[in-house]
Parts: structure tokens; C-alpha cells; sequence
């Protein structure tokens, strides 16, 4: 776009040096620049060497520009992200590290582990998602299923299922479990997810089960008020709905799944959030966290206006009674 060409004629000795001696990090460049305003007023014309030094400054390894220059910035971008280029960058480089640089996999299957996994923190922690040998076995496995498409889907689908074992369980392989990899944890599925929640009665914000969700036309609405349903939606719609249970609990959040009203397939996830006594949309996401289209959304809003309406008939009538 204008923008890009803009970049090329303010910095053509930069890309010229660039595309000469590393092609590869063409679309690096672009994304540093961007990033960096301060970068992007100088007339750099070897920009390597300072791309080089601000990637290791964010405390990365030096195997993590190694592994940049190898694979370029596009191959390292998950799908979809929320992140500058940049930035998505940086955090899948930490992601990996922590992972111990295991064989990159494909861009939708980074999508999948930032959303139904989150980072890691290290090999062994992560304070909000698994550790970095979850996403070791996993990457390993992404791999090992190039070519093999039936595979690559049933490990697709497994991963949200397994990341929710780990949490829920605080999972620790040994070393031989660690060497065992999505063997051991195919297992852990078959034995100890038996173990997982089975009850799937409404456990929170229970005023949603009286709204009028027939007043929202096109799809069936679905509130999730119980962490089984959490975990089926994100398993359903590969996210990371099962994260939302404490918020869910505390009522500071509400999610609702959206379905198509004759075969019940799940069109999207809606996150509302609350705001005082007021109800406000969040995020309104597909599967795997693709943008939901135009239609969906402004159902979406509508949904809102129902449950925002009804809770405040839900307040008032519980304000009578404790009165």
C-alpha cells in the first residue's frame, strides 16, 4: 500500500542493501521500521546491524536472530495476530526460546498455541499459559505431520484439550515422558481426562437462563455458564474460552455461543463484559479467532442490548427482595 512505498522511497538504500545480502528479511525490514518511529525518520543504509541489536534487546538469544535470518519474519507470524508484525514477532521468539527452539510449525498452528496454549515463561512455567515443553511437543509433533494431512488435523483438534489438561492438572512430565512427547500426552488424555469435569449444570450467572434469547433472530444463543461449556467451546472453536472461567464466576464477564439455528453448528464466540450495572461487547470471534463477519456482529450487538436490558430487571428485582 502507500504506506510500504512510502518506506521503500524514504529508505531505498536500506532495502536495496537488504534485498542484495538477505532477502529473506525484507519483510523484517519493513516491520522494524514501522515499529520504530525513530528508525524510520534516519536514512539508514545498512539497517541489519541495529535490527540485530533491538531483537536481542528485548533479552532474546542470539539463536533467536539466527532463527529470524533462517526463516524470515512470515514464517514466524502467527495467523490473525493482534500484534504489530513486530511485536508478534518478538513474542513467538520468546515462545520458541522457552521452548528450546524446537522445529517451526506452521503460521495456523502458532495461531493455535498463542491462543488455546498462551506463552510460556520458560521450559518448566508459565504464569497464564503452558510451559514451554507443552509447546516443545507440540511444534515437534506440527512437524512430523508435514505431508500427512489426516494427522496434522487430529493433532489440530487435540491441542486445545490437552493445553486444558495441563493447566487444569499443573501437569510435569519426567524425562521419559518429556522423550515420549504427544505420545505420553495422548495418554494423559485417555486416563486422567477422564478425570476432567462431567458436570455440566449452569454454575454462574444463572439470571441468563430466563433471558428471551428467541428476541435475537438468525442464530441460537447459547450462554456458557458452566466450566464444561467453557471447555467444549474451546475445543468446538479451537480459542481460549476455558481461560474465562474465574471471570465468568465473578460475573465480570459473560460468553455466549452463537449457533446456527437448524444444525447447531458454532458460528461464533461473543464476550461481553460489565461495566457498573451496563453490559459492553468484547471480543466477537470464529473459529480459531478469525474475524467474525459484519452479520455476526451486529447480532452481537443485539444479543447485548437483550442481556443488558434483562440484567438490569435482574438488579432491580433482586434489590426488592433483599430490601
Amino acid at each position: 500500500n502507500a504506506r510500504h512505498l512510502n518506506l521503500v522511497w524514504r529508505h531505498r538504500a536500506a532495502f536495496e542493501t537488504m534485498h542484495r545480502e538477505n532477502p529473506r528479511l525484507l519483510t523484517a525490514l519493513t516491520a522494524w521500521l514501522q515499529h520504530d518511529k525513530a528508525h524510520n525518520k534516519e536514512r539508514l543504509t545498512d539497517a541489519l546491524p541495529q535490527m540485530r541489536r533491538d531483537l536481542l534487546a528485548t533479552g532474546l538469544q542470539p539463536k533467536a536472530w539466527r532463527s529470524l535470518a533462517q526463516h524470515g519474519i512470515r514464517r514466524l507470524l502467527p495467523l490473525q495476530s493482534s500484534l504489530s508484525p513486530w511485536n508478534a514477532l518478538v513474542a513467538t521468539l520468546r515462545a520458541l526460546s522457552a521452548a528450546r527452539w524446537p522445529a517451526v510449525p506452521p503460521r495456523g498452528f502458532l495461531r493455535l498455541l498463542h491462543d488455546v496454549a498462551g506463552r510460556p515463561d520458560s521450559y518448566d512455567t508459565a504464569a497464564d499459559g503452558v510451559p514451554g515443553w507443552f509447546w516443545q511437543m507440540a511444534c515437534q509433533e506440527a512437524h512430523a505431520c508435514q505431508g500427512d494431512t489426516r494427522a496434522y488435523l487430529e493433532l489440530f483438534d487435540c491441542i486445545p484439550y490437552w493445553a486444558w489438561l495441563v493447566r487444569e492438572f499443573r501437569l510435569q512430565p519426567d524425562h521419559n515422558q518429556r522423550r515420549r512427547g504427544t505420545t505420553w500426552l495422548r495418554d494423559v488424555a485417555q486416563t486422567r481426562g477422564q478425570l476432567a469435569v462431567s458436570d455440566d449444570r449452569p454454575t454462574w450467572a444463572l439470571w441468563l437462563q430466563l433471558v428471551p434469547w428467541d428476541e435475537v433472530a438468525s442464530v441460537r444463543v447459547v450462554p456458557l455458564l458452566s466450566p464444561r461449556a467453557l471447555l467444549q467451546e474451546s475445543i468446538a472453536l479451537h480459542n481460549c474460552a476455558d481461560s474465562y472461567a474465574a471471570q465468568c464466576q465473578r460475573e465480570t464477564h459473560v460468553l455466549l455461543s452463537l449457533r446456527e439455528l437448524v444444525t447447531d453448528r458454532r458460528v461464533a464466540l461473543v464476550c461481553l463484559q460489565r461495566r457498573g450495572s451496563a453490559w459492553v461487547l468484547g471480543q466477537v470471534a470464529g473459529s480459531c479467532n478469525k474475524p467474525a463477519p459484519a452479520w455476526v456482529r451486529r447480532v452481537a450487538n443485539h444479543a447485548v442490548e437483550v442481556v443488558d436490558r434483562h440484567y438490569s430487571q435482574h438488579v432491580q428485582t433482586r434489590s426488592v427482595r433483599e430490601g
